[in-house]
């Protein structure tokens, strides 16, 4: 498996997409990154505890 560096405004950017309620194929289609890596990115969001719902209602 090869490794490439993530910028953090690559994953801030998904992660903003994801807060506004868009689907992962469409972040893929917006965003840079294949639906695999945003799939990857949402759930390492997940897996630290964010939730969509939550940070839209703050």
């Amino acid at each position: 498996m090869a490794y490439r560096e993530v910028f953090v405004t690559e994953f801030r950017g998904v992660l903003r997409l994801w807060v506004q309620g868009e689907s992962l194929r469409s972040i893929a289609a917006l965003a840079s990154p294949d639906r695999r890596t945003v799939r990857r990115y949402v759930e390492a969001a997940r897996a630290v505890g964010l939730s969509a719902r939550a940070v839209r209602c703050s």
